[in-house]
């Protein structure tokens, strides 16, 4: 959607860089988008190279697509033409923009049972019993994470965390739902991103994003240069 950011990884010396432009347009050519960034900083990409780039659904979950800059116009006002893919590829399983962790939490919990047909939202907390539990996040991703032990844990439950890492304060009080349940691990999804709290995620990610995550998913790599 127009507004609606992109991101690609770039391949540093050490860990990867994420970089982002908003969508300013769209036809039935090309994607337009801003100038990519890293942080402030702009970043020029080298054409004719394929390209992952992602984005998330207003819903949830990491979508990507293979793309090619096309050109790169300065003026009036600068921008680039991305040409479209020929599809979206949407992984029901563990996404690229997602680590391991091994963190000690306190999870707040409403049972699916408690508030029943309701819609799943932050205000349950404050309506029903609210069980207090330890647990451990094992991974993070962009859409959620996984918590352990799973059998504590039922479809549909509502959780947040309370994590003492000052790392990861960014997760206090982010509400989730649990989509998948099982031994040893529960996995939750988050159930509203503002884009300021996507892309803290997605920038603590990015450097622990192993390379073997993207080894045989793209045969060329984006190529950054800083003007």
């Amino acid at each position: 959607m127009v507004g609606q950011c992109i991101y690609i990884l770039a391949r540093g010396s050490e860990h990867f860089r994420l970089l982002s432009a908003p969508i300013i347009d769209l036809n039935d050519l090309a994607i337009h988008t801003e100038l990519f960034h890293e942080g402030d900083q702009p970043v020029r990409l080298k054409g004719k190279n394929k390209v992952w780039a992602f984005f998330w659904s207003p819903v949830g979950g990491e979508c990507r697509f293979s793309t090619l800059l096309i050109r790169e116009y300065e003026k009036p006002t600068p921008y680039l033409m991305f040409e479209h893919a020929d599809k979206l590829v949407y992984n029901g399983d563990r996404k690229i923009f997602s680590c391991d962790l091994d963190v000690s939490v306190s999870v707040e919990r409403v049972s699916a049972e408690s508030y029943g047909r309701a819609v799943p939202s932050d205000s349950l907390f404050e309506k029903h019993e609210v069980d207090s539990l330890p647990g451990r996040v094992m991974e993070l991703s962009a859409s959620g994470f996984v918590v352990s032990p799973g059998e504590a844990f039922k479809l549909n439950d509502l959780v947040r965390l309370q994590v003492a890492d000052p790392d990861l304060k960014f997760l206090d009080g982010w509400p989730a739902r649990v989509v998948s349940e099982g031994d040893p691990d529960a996995r939750c999804r988050f159930l509203k991103k503002s884009r300021e709290r996507l892309e803290t995620i997605l920038h603590y990610v990015t450097p622990r994003i192993s390379k073997e995550a993207l080894k045989g998913r793209s045969r060329k790599r984006a190529v950054a240069r800083t003007p």
